[in-house]
């Protein structure tokens, strides 16, 4: 698994915009664009420490991605929120093509396999885990969507499998 994951990680860096500067900083967009909160609960869901996300979360706001927000009930409390140059770089680079190792791989395995190894890795961030709250987060933070010639939400046909960030409304 973590080959795959440096694999993977390498590969979405070498493709990103010039503004994120890593798969972390990308991760983190994503989560806040679901719903902001703040460093620590970003910390949990990323199981980081929160000193490890402060450079992070840092050089996002120096690139005018993310802005710091004040809590009218709470003046410690800081929500992260993702700017609208954010949103915008964030729609530009939301599908994942055939130019990823992942997505191509997936592809391979075609769509019944590909969506059993995704319960898997979520079944199994839920079971090495006892906060099933953080496993869930994030699971819904980094979530892609798998559209199969089945999908009901698109009128054309969409084989090869494609892969894209899910839509999510509650941003």
């Amino acid at each position: 698994m973590a080959i795959v994951s440096r694999v993977s990680r390498v590969d979405l860096e070498r493709h990103l915009p010039p503004e994120i500067g890593s798969a972390v900083q990308y991760g983190v967009l994503r989560m806040l664009r679901s719903h902001p909160c703040t460093l620590t609960e970003l910390s949990r869901m990323l199981a980081l420490e929160p000193a490890s996300l402060t450079p992070v979360i840092d050089a996002l706001e120096r690139n005018a991605l993310i802005q710091r927000g004040r809590d009218p009930n709470d003046r410690r409390r800081t929500p992260l929120t993702i700017t609208v140059k954010a949103e915008g770089i964030l729609d530009a680079f939301a599908e994942f093509d055939g130019r990823y190792s992942l997505t191509r791989a997936l592809n391979v395995l075609g769509t019944s396999r590909a969506r059993e190894c995704l319960v898997f890795m979520r079944d199994l961030l839920g079971l090495m885990t006892d906060n099933a709250e953080m496993a869930e987060s994030v699971a819904q933070g980094l979530r892609l969507r798998i559209a199969t010639d089945a999908d009901s939400t698109s009128g054309a046909p969409s084989s090869p499998t494609h892969f894209s960030e899910e839509n999510n409304d509650s941003r």
